[in-house]
């Protein structure tokens, strides 16, 4: 699957900043100009070349290719969205 150790929200991000010192600077969702980026991963990961690659890295590389359709589905559902957050330590410097 994707290389992701937790899911969070951007408010759970923002709250993380704020408990430790720092002030949310920028935070907006950015699902919607990631979409190009997501369809053309998924037409990626169907080139046969790649997929005879990845299996012949093992189970995890394969499962990778796979995950990449899910999570673009998940996206169109409404399940996730992409967010960034920028925050600045209080008192200076980032």
């Amino acid at each position: 699957g994707m290389l992701m150790p937790t899911i969070a929200t951007r408010s759970d991000y923002e709250e993380w900043f704020r408990a430790n010192g720092y002030r949310v600077l920028v935070s907006e969702a950015i699902t919607d100009p990631t979409r190009k980026t997501w369809d053309e991963g998924v037409g990626i990961a169907q080139v046969p070349g790649l997929i005879k690659i990845a299996r012949g890295l093992g189970r995890d590389a394969l499962g990778l290719l796979k995950a990449i359709h899910g999570m673009r589905k998940a996206m169109d559902r409404g399940h996730i969205g992409y967010g960034v957050v920028v925050a600045e330590k209080e008192g200076g410097g980032t």
